[in-house]
C-alpha cells in the first residue's frame, strides 16, 4: 500500500505504528489537540479504514523483525562465533558454541539429588527402593528381574508396582 495522500493522516499512521499513543500521534501529525475533546477526533481517526489498513501494513514488518525463535537465536550465535573468531576471541567463541549447543537440545543441565554421601550408607535394598520411588515419580516403568536382585530394567510408560 503507498502511502496515504493526506500527509497528516499517513504521519498520524506512522506515529501510532511506532507506539504513541492515539493523542501523541494526533499532536505529532499537526492537528490540534486539546484535552477538552478528550481525544474524540483522534480516536476517530484510528478507526477510518485507510488509517486502520496503513496502521496494519506499518506494524507488520516490526512484528515480524521482532519475533524471536530457537533458529533466529542459533543464526545470531552463528554469526557472534564467525565474529569472534574473526577478532580472536576463542573464548567468546566457545561460550556461544556452548549456548547454542544448549538450544539445539544437546547439552543438558544436571544437577545432584540429595546431599553428598547420601546414598552411600544405604544398603542396596534401601538405594534399590530408593531408586525404585524416584523413577515412578517420573512416571517410568521398573521391571525388577527375580534372577538379579540388583538388576533393574527401565522402560518409559505407566509404573507398575
Amino acid at each position: 500500500m503507498p502511502p496515504l495522500p493526506n500527509q497528516r493522516q499517513e504521519r498520524f499512521s506512522q506515529e501510532l505504528a511506532k507506539g504513541r499513543t492515539q493523542g501523541q500521534a494526533y499532536a505529532i501529525a499537526g492537528y490540534r489537540y486539546t484535552e477538552s475533546n478528550h481525544g474524540g477526533n483522534a480516536s476517530r481517526l484510528s478507526e477510518n479504514e485507510r488509517v486502520k489498513a496503513r496502521i496494519k501494513e506499518l506494524s507488520a514488518p516490526v512484528a515480524v523483525k521482532t519475533q524471536v525463535t530457537v533458529e533466529s537465536m542459533i543464526r545470531e550465535l552463528d554469526e557472534d562465533i564467525a565474529l569472534a573468531r574473526e577478532h580472536a576471541q576463542m573464548g567468546a567463541a566457545v561460550s556461544a558454541r556452548a549456548l547454542k549447543a544448549k538450544l539445539a537440545g544437546l547439552l543438558i543441565d544436571r544437577k545432584e539429588v540429595g546431599t553428598p554421601g547420601e546414598f552411600e550408607s544405604m544398603r542396596a535394598d534401601e538405594l534399590a527402593a530408593a531408586l525404585v520411588k524416584l523413577l515412578h515419580e517420573h512416571g517410568l516403568s521398573v521391571v525388577e528381574d527375580d534372577a538379579e536382585p540388583a538388576m533393574i530394567d527401565v522402560t518409559p510408560g505407566e509404573a507398575t508396582e
